[in-house]
């Protein structure tokens, strides 16, 4: 996402208003996250994705830890 974009989107978002340079210090991360969940988006939808109820309870974990970072 270009600054300019990052800029639009934190001004259309009240939440992330008066913090894009938090956003864009951590924009590839959010970015690669953003790509990772329309992949497995598409898995599901496609019904190609059969996740086992530890790779399930990893991503809960992965999740968590970032939610609670920031």
């Amino acid at each position: 996402m270009s600054t300019d974009r990052l800029t639009t989107f934190v001004c259309r978002s009240p939440t992330f208003k008066g913090y894009l340079d938090v956003l864009a210090a951590v924009e590839k991360e959010i970015f690669g996250d953003l790509m990772g969940a329309l992949e497995k988006q598409r898995e599901l939808d496609a019904g190609t994705r059969g996740d086992t109820t530890e790779e399930l309870q990893e991503e809960l974990d992965r999740v968590t830890v970032l939610h609670e970072e920031y």
